[in-house]
């Protein structure tokens, strides 16, 4: 089968006749040989991957595939990129900026979440190597753990003790 090769790259396969006045032999190797970027049963290696020397078509080595494909995800990131920070929404806002602003709200919040864990870790084994009873041990908590908008700190240890002394809790 006739076809033409693009000796330029990116090579472009064009497989039809091709004669010297429509493909000349300058840009074009007409009737190219493509034993070496044939797979099997004629199916051709993406021109992605060609290189032309001389009169001949090669295939690129693996080392080469290899560059053309990182070349390749380098400049799809670059446009993903582009294309995701150019695009607005309805409201004028960039596409994505609700998504963002809730991914920041939640770091913020696991954030505030493991300190107070650490905070709650260190002040319960600061209740626990104190000596006395828990009663006792209730007044070494900081007054935020145990304060509400109805109660304070010491009413919330008072009504703690009088529980533990009736028999209730941890006594």
């Amino acid at each position: 089968m006739a076809n033409a090769v693009s000796r330029a790259a990116p090579h472009v396969y064009v497989p039809v006749f091709a004669d010297p006045v429509s493909h000349p032999t300058a840009a074009w190797i007409l009737d190219a040989d493509l034993t070496a970027v044939t797979i099997s049963f004629g199916v051709l290696w993406a021109t992605k991957y060609w290189t032309v020397s001389g009169d001949s078509v090669l295939l690129l080595d693996q080392a080469g595939r290899d560059a053309v494909d990182a070349a390749e995800a380098a400049a799809r990131v670059t446009a993903n990129r582009a294309t995701s920070e150019a695009a607005v929404d309805e409201t004028g806002e960039p596409v994505g900026w609700e998504l963002r602003a809730l991914i920041e709200v939640f770091n913020r919040r696991d954030n505030f979440l493991v300190n107070r864990i650490a905070e709650i870790q260190a002040a319960l084994d600061t209740v626990r190597d104190t000596p006395g009873n828990a009663g006792a041990r209730l007044d070494t908590l900081p007054a935020n753990w145990l304060a509400t908008d109805t109660r304070t700190k010491p009413d919330a240890i008072a009504d703690y003790k009088t529980e533990i002394s009736s028999g209730g809790a941890d006594s």
